[in-house]
Parts: structure tokens; sequence; C-alpha cells
């Protein structure tokens, strides 16, 4: 497979580890394999876990789609906030967060 054969989200499967793409570029792609929601007591910036394989342009042959597998076997695809928010739609996209920054400037004193 060439690099214009993926597609981020799209599931696939590399060796044992199954999972979906979640980051393309020239020299690389990444394939997610753990994607699960982190309890509510958990301090965590975006409330999940990830954990991600890095996979190389040399070892693209043998990475295989599980697209057609997985409507056969009836399965849901990974449960992914991009996926629940319509693909690749956030992708890139920087999240704006209310009074986190730590050089926040401060009203002047009257």
């Amino acid at each position: 497979m060439n690099k214009s054969d993926f597609e981020l989200l799209q599931p696939v499967q590399w060796h044992d580890v199954t999972g979906y793409i979640n980051f393309i570029c020239e020299d690389y792609l990444t394939i997610c394999f753990i994607d699960e929601p982190l309890p509510t007591s958990a301090n965590s910036r975006w409330g999940r876990h990830y954990a991600a394989i890095l996979v190389y342009p040399q070892y693209y042959h043998e990475i295989r789609c599980r697209l057609d597998e997985e409507k056969k076997e009836g399965k849901v695809p990974p449960t992914s906030d991009l996926l629940q928010f319509g693909r690749c739609r956030s992708v890139g996209r920087a999240h704006k967060q209310n009074d986190t920054r730590k050089n926040k400037r401060n009203p002047p004193v009257q």
C-alpha cells in the first residue's frame, strides 16, 4: 500500500496490532490501538487514554485494511472523539482553553 491509500481513522491491522490510523505524514503514519475513556476522577487534559504505534513507509505493504472485514463481522469501529464528531473535521484544530494560560495578563489595579 502507498501513502495515498491510507486515510485518517481508517481501521487497519499491522502484524498483531489492530486499530485505526490517527496520523499521516511524509515520513511515517501512526496506528492508534488503545483509545479508552478515563474515569472522571483522573486528571487528564482530554479525558481519554491513547496509545499508538509508528509505522515507517518501508512497512506500509504489511498493513491490511480492516474496513471490509469489520463490515462482514458487524463490528463497530473504534470509539474516538474524531469519529463521534464527523470523521476528520476536528483534526489539526487547536482547542481553546479558558483560564489555563500561565502568563495570563492581570487587569490593572486602580
